[in-house]
């Protein structure tokens, strides 16, 4: 009696079988003969290729080089101006984290001798000082999870890239919106927009 299990195995094995014997092994030895008897010459062609993963993993080492792989090296200046942008935030967030907690140690010290730095005084609460170290520290690092985020979009925008590098846009793809009047058997006009998509 044939289980659950062999039945469902059945089920997806039959279809295998069954094109298995249509193909044919070709070994380098062997010659396949069309109905001409001409010598048929066997092409393989790759469509989807290593491109989109060689493109990433191009980027991945040096953000920008996966982009010039695919042909778009105008995305380079886009690439590095983000990160001279977040390198940028990055560094004022961080001069003012330390400005900040320089200031917090040195009215936490107790030592009448220590000089709180501008824009701080001496009447500077704790709270506000404690506050502002607070506000650069989570600026700056919110600011680094966005840096890595943009390199990890470099590397998304490279593998994307490749791949639409395979698609061809012919001429005959084309969207057209018309307008419609259509006569009902109630001897009534119903208008509307016809669209239609060629591809």
């Amino acid at each position: 009696m044939l289980t659950g299990k062999r039945i469902l195995l059945l089920i997806f094995l039959i279809p295998y079988l069954s094109y298995s014997q249509d193909g044919q092994i070709i070994t380098d030895d062997e010659r396949i003969l069309d109905s001409l008897s001409r010598e048929a010459e066997l092409i393989v062609t790759d469509t989807t290729g290593d491109k989109p993963n060689v493109a990433a993993i191009y980027s991945a080492v040096l953000p920008g080089l996966g982009q010039v792989y695919n042909n778009k090296a105008w995305k380079i200046p886009i690439i590095y101006g983000g990160f001279v942008l977040w390198g940028y935030i990055i560094k004022y967030n961080h001069d003012g984290y330390v400005e900040s907690r320089e200031a917090l140690f040195a009215v936490q010290d107790g030592d009448d001798r220590t000089n709180v730095q501008p824009p701080f005084t001496e009447s500077t609460s704790l709270d506000i000082i404690q506050r502002r170290t607070d506000f650069y520290r989570r600026n700056r690092d919110f600011v680094i999870i966005l840096t890595i985020a943009w390199y990890l979009l470099n590397i998304v925008d490279a593998h994307v890239d490749g791949h639409l590098n395979e698609f061809t846009i012919e001429e005959d793809l084309s969207f057209n919106v018309r307008p419609m009047i259509e006569m009902s058997n109630y001897q009534t006009r119903n208008y509307g927009l016809t669209l239609t998509l060629n591809f």
